[in-house]
């Protein structure tokens, strides 16, 4: 006994034909074009928005904040491990120990950076690189030097040098 519908033609007469496999014939090239379809959207879509000359590089907020000001030096202080904090320097403050008034950087995108020192000499060389674990590597006149603790925001940027028995916390704002 053949599983398939028995049909009718519109004039009454028994067909017992392949009304089945042209159902599923039928089924299957649709299925067939409607993945082919669905593979070509696919590749086309991946093809031209994984363009990697169409990326544009997010820049990270702390170098987009540390480059669009030059900074001077608010705050200088010596912290020793397990002693309360000695003041070097506090801007507009009489009594300071070192004269940090004059002491500017500026950051810029490529890594490099112009500073003036505290006697106010000027250094082209300088470069810098913010690291993982909020790290800051410096380096002018062929010196390096790595802070730790760096925090960068708009109107302060802070960072730690670390010294044999604690560290100097240095607090910038920006020049006005």
């Amino acid at each position: 006994m053949n599983n398939h519908p028995t049909v009718l033609s519109p004039s009454g007469v028994l067909l017992e034909s392949n009304y089945y496999n042209q159902l599923k014939t039928m089924f299957m090239k649709k299925m067939i074009r409607l993945v082919t379809a669905l593979i070509l959207s696919v590749t086309l879509f991946s093809t031209t928005s994984c363009n990697k000359d169409d990326e544009v590089p997010r820049e990270p907020i702390e170098i987009q904040l540390l480059t669009a000001k030059t900074w001077q030096i608010e705050e200088v202080a010596m912290i020793e491990t397990g002693g309360t904090p000695h003041l070097w320097y506090k801007r507009g403050a009489a009594n300071n120990e070192e004269d940090y008034s004059l002491v500017r950087h500026t950051f810029k995108k490529d890594g490099s950076m112009t500073s003036i020192d505290q006697e106010g000499a000027s250094s082209n060389d300088g470069r810098y690189q913010l690291l993982e674990n909020n790290r800051l590597r410096l380096t002018s006149d062929g010196i390096t030097m790595i802070f730790e603790n760096v925090v960068i925001r708009e109107n302060s940027f802070s960072c730690r040098l670390a010294q044999n028995n604690g560290y100097i916390q240095f607090t910038f704002s920006p020049v006005q």
